[in-house]
C-alpha cells in the first residue's frame, strides 16, 4: 500500500481514485483562494502522458465514494457474530442434554439418594439455561445488529478507509464538472 499518509483526506494515497482517461492514480493537491485552502484530486500522470488531466474537489470525490460505499454496505449488518454465538449456544445445549441423559442412565436405580437428585437437578438447570440461550440467539429473542453504513460517522478515519478499500475497487474521474463524471466500481 506504500507509505502511510498523515493527511486527513479520506482518499489520500488510497489508490482508489483513478483518471478515467489514462488510468493513473489521482493525487491530492491544494490551492489557495481568497485566503482559504481548497483540496482537490487530479490525475497524477505526467502532462505528456494524459491529455485530459481531470481534477475534482476533494470534498465532492470523497462524498461520492462514501455514498457508494454506504449504499453497498447498507444491508450488511453484524449478523455473522450473532450466528456464530447461536451455533455455540446450540452446541452447548447438545452437550448439556447429553450430560443429563448420561446422568439419568447412570443414576437409574439410585433415584432415592439425595446426591443423585441434586446432581440431576443441576444438570436439568444447566440444560434449561442452555436451551434458553440457544432459543434467544436463534431468533426467538431480541438480536442486536450493527449497520456500518448507519454508524459511519462513529468510525475512525482508519476504519473508514479500511471499509472503503474492502468495498470499492476504484472510482474513475472524467474531465468536466459535477458528480456524474465519477464512476464507482465496487469489489465483487
Amino acid at each position: 500500500h506504500g507509505r502511510k499518509t498523515k493527511n486527513q483526506r479520506l482518499l489520500a494515497r488510497q489508490g482508489i481514485l483513478r483518471c478515467a482517461t489514462c488510468g493513473s492514480k489521482m493525487v491530492l493537491g491544494t490551492v489557495a483562494k481568497g485566503g482559504k485552502d481548497y483540496s482537490f484530486y487530479r490525475c497524477g500522470s505526467p502532462r505528456a502522458d494524459c491529455d485530459a488531466r481531470p481534477a475534482i474537489s476533494a470534498e465532492l470525490a470523497e462524498q461520492i465514494v462514501v455514498d457508494a460505499t454506504k449504499a453497498a454496505i447498507a444491508d450488511i449488518e453484524g449478523r455473522a457474530a450473532i450466528a456464530s454465538r447461536a451455533q455455540e449456544a446450540e452446541d452447548a445445549l447438545v452437550q448439556a442434554q447429553a450430560a443429563l441423559d448420561a446422568a439419568i442412565r447412570a443414576l437409574t436405580g439410585f433415584e432415592g439418594e439425595t446426591a443423585a437428585r441434586e446432581r440431576l437437578m443441576e444438570l436439568r438447570q444447566a440444560r434449561d439455561a442452555a436451551q434458553d440461550r440457544a432459543a434467544q440467539l436463534a431468533g426467538d429473542g431480541p438480536a442486536i445488529t450493527i449497520n456500518l453504513a448507519a454508524n459511519w460517522d462513529r468510525c475512525t478515519l482508519a476504519e473508514q478507509r479500511a471499509i472503503i478499500r474492502a468495498t470499492v475497487a476504484s472510482a474513475t474521474v472524467s474531465r468536466g464538472r459535477g458528480a456524474d463524471r465519477v464512476r464507482v466500481l465496487l469489489n465483487q
